[in-house]
């Protein structure tokens, strides 16, 4: 399957990484593939990141192996480096904004920063005792949040490789539920034990725990002013919470009941009026940021709802979904936009390009797609 997928400079190409061991370029009009494949090895790559100079993409692979390639060499990339440390599978990567860090997440317990002039690993943090499956940087560059099987979220120093206070103990896993807030000033983290916690990234604290989900939070999210984070778990609710008092938002002290399985994705309207939320039982609902009432009911996918984006204009709502389709929507009627885009096998996720001309499509089929919108 397709594990990871980024826009290239000027708009017009996407990169994809897949099981297959192979990246590969896509040109976003013609849907051709540029190129042949990049390929170093046959071990699955499972996840990329582009440079902020959009100058060099990163790889990391199911041996170990962070792979560093050139874009702007041909149309089949140059294999830079190969930076070799981790012992197991690389699950995430993250530049720091000015371009001078690497970071790199693995199954084997550790992080590992690198110097992209050298291409010399700086530091090795330790203290993770399982998988780690999710990194964040906050805006300043200075604090690195991580997520792991281990029950815990943990900060580090990025200068030293420090951690920061105590590990971030949950009662159980920490998938990739973990982000940092706009002011780069708090983490919130969501749980297998269906906990959301909120924390201070300066002491490590707890700042709340709120709890209220019955199952495991599958994806956290903050609105663009920090004032509230949004929680989405596999018990079938969204739940909004504030951020200020700590409390749930008092129209919904139940979460956004609606749902009967569990949510999988979350978007909000840029203007912040509406939620959307897409779950396991084949619906994507719609809902009013004031009074949280449910607005609409877009039906019609047929299996599990996996990712949703919004177009820039705000007007149009892609779904991707385990029933080989991927769906555009009204977003203020909730009806449907012309036929679903049918796919060979289970589509994971939709994103539009900026202009929201294009439309990229993840499928289980080992390949992505581009639709004219």
């Amino acid at each position: 399957w397709v594990s990871g997928v980024i826009h290239l400079p000027v708009g017009q190409r996407i990169m994809t990484c897949s099981e297959d061991g192979s990246l590969r370029m896509w040109n976003l009009r013609s849907g051709e593939q540029i190129g042949k494949d990049w390929r170093d090895g046959e071990n699955e790559v499972n996840a990329i990141a582009l440079s902020p100079d959009g100058k060099q993409v990163v790889s990391g692979s199911g041996d170990g192996a962070v792979k560093l390639w050139d874009i702007d060499t041909g149309k089949t990339g140059k294999l830079v480096a190969n930076l070799k440390g981790h012992r197991q599978q690389v699950n995430c990567l993250a530049w720091t904004a000015d371009g001078t860090t690497l970071i790199s997440g693995s199954e084997d317990e550790s992080v590992r920063t690198w110097n992209t002039t050298t291409w010399q690993q700086i530091n090795v943090f330790t203290g993770h005792t399982r998988t780690i499956f999710a990194i964040a940087i906050c805006p300043s560059g200075r604090i690195l949040a991580s997520a792991s099987w281990d029950k815990t979220a943990r900060l580090w120093n990025l200068e030293n490789g420090q951690p920061i206070a105590s590990p971030l103990h949950h009662a159980n896993d920490v998938n990739c539920a973990i982000t940092l807030s706009p002011d780069g000033k708090q983490v919130v983290s969501g749980s297998d034990d269906g906990a959301v916690k909120l924390w201070d990234i300066d002491t490590g604290k707890v700042v709340t725990k709120w709890t209220g989900h019955t199952t495991r939070v599958t994806s956290v999210l903050w609105n663009r002013d920090g004032g509230r984070v949004l929680s989405g778990s596999w018990d079938g609710t969204v739940r909004v919470w504030d951020v200020e008092s700590g409390e749930i938002i008092i129209a919904i002290n139940t979460g956004l009941l609606g749902h009967t399985r569990g949510v999988k994705c979350l978007a909000w309207t840029a203007d912040g009026t509406t939620l959307i939320s897409g779950s396991f039982d084949k619906s994507i609902r719609t809902w009013n940021t004031t009074t949280w009432q449910q607005i609409d009911v877009f039906t019609g996918h047929t299996s599990s709802v996996q990712g949703i984006a919004i177009s820039p204009s705000g007007r149009i709502l892609a779904s991707a979904s385990w029933d080989k389709t991927a769906r555009l929507w009204n977003i203020e009627n909730g009806q449907p936009i012309a036929s679903p885009l049918q796919h060979a096998n289970n589509v994971d996720c939709v994103s539009f390009s900026t202009d929201g001309k294009l439309l990229a499509t993840g499928c289980w089929d080992h390949n992505a797609y581009t639709w004219d919108i």
